[in-house]
């Protein structure tokens, strides 16, 4: 005969068991991605420099979106893909010692500017487990108003992760940390090169 715990286990685990069918059925979460930053820790480079940041374009044409879900809803983000992208760069050189003010603040503007935009930022969830990332961004270095540097930088990730509603940002905001990863020393390099010559 069944004791009464063993007559209610079915009924106790049916709260975990719901939940575990959500969880592998991808369905935790929102559409809504913050894009937020958090400065790559580490060593920094020792920079001296006096720099302004543009505001970067967006040149990813209409869309409004970053992504799609797996059931094919639109990952929306809460901010600008731009502005994310401009303040991340500033938060990055700031990190590293440089002096940096926004090119449209009034003022003296300092030798070189950085500027450009994003060519492209979408995250694909493959499965309830598995996304992907791509982020395209260009950046173009003036001095004086002279370009003297133009590159594009590119990131693609791939990753199976424990679903949760946290994943899409948290991606996205690894995919920007590798594009700064390589970009930011790509810049202090170039700029450090042409303050060198005339």
């Amino acid at each position: 005969m069944l004791t009464y715990r063993e007559a209610h286990l079915p009924r106790m685990l049916l709260p975990g068991i719901l939940l575990l069918i959500v969880l592998v059925c991808g369905c935790v979460g929102t559409t809504n991605v913050p894009l937020d930053y958090s400065v790559i820790a580490g060593p920094k480079e020792d920079c001296s420099l006096s720099l302004a940041v543009a505001q970067f374009k967006d040149a990813r044409g209409n869309a409004q979106g970053i992504g799609r879900t797996e059931a094919g809803r639109t990952f929306y983000p809460d901010r600008l893909v731009e502005d994310w992208v401009t303040q991340s760069l500033i938060s990055e050189l700031e990190s590293a010692g440089c002096r940096v003010s926004r090119a449209e603040e009034p003022g003296e503007a300092p030798e070189f500017t950085l500027q450009g935009r994003v060519d492209a930022a979408w995250l694909t969830q493959l499965s309830s487990a598995e996304y992907r990332v791509k982020l395209h961004v260009y950046l173009q270095i003036t001095k004086k108003g002279r370009q003297i540097h133009a590159e594009s930088f590119r990131t693609s990730l791939k990753r199976t992760v424990f679903p949760s509603s946290g994943v899409p940002q948290k991606l996205v905001r690894e995919a920007l940390q590798d594009t700064m990863r390589v970009l930011v020393p790509k810049a202090l390099e170039v700029c450090r090169g042409a303050g060198t010559s005339s």
